[in-house]
């Protein structure tokens, strides 16, 4: 089983931006059987207020996620991405409803696989 992060409002749709996010939704999915279940709500302070990014706060929710190999985002910017991604976590812009998110991600990553 691999942990994997969702920025979502209401639990069902891929809807929020990973800097204005408060709250993400955490599942574990088991990539080879597209199987997955909600294991708990993480609750972070977002990175951006208005226009202002504060960044000692995205290093933070960063690594809040650092337990996930994966994260689902309707948007993020580059240096937040990087950021993200420096802790090993995979992130994937993908708003849209979240069984159909998620069956992307994992037949995505079913063919990296075949690489390596």
């Amino acid at each position: 089983m691999a942990k994997l992060a969702i920025a979502t409002s209401d639990g069902k749709v891929v809807n929020r931006h990973f800097g204005r996010a408060d709250t993400f939704l955490i599942m574990d999915i088991d990539i080879d059987d597209g199987s997955w279940k909600a294991v708990e709500s993480r609750k972070v302070e977002p990175v951006c207020i208005g226009r202002d990014h504060n960044d000692d706060r995205l290093l933070k929710n960063a690594a809040a996620f650092s337990d996930c190999e994966y994260m689902l985002v309707a948007k993020i910017g580059m240096s937040a991405a990087n950021a993200v991604e420096s802790f090993g976590v995979q992130v994937f812009e993908m708003p849209m409803l979240i069984p159909d998110a998620i069956d992307k991600m994992r037949r995505y990553v079913q063919v990296q696989n075949l690489f390596l």
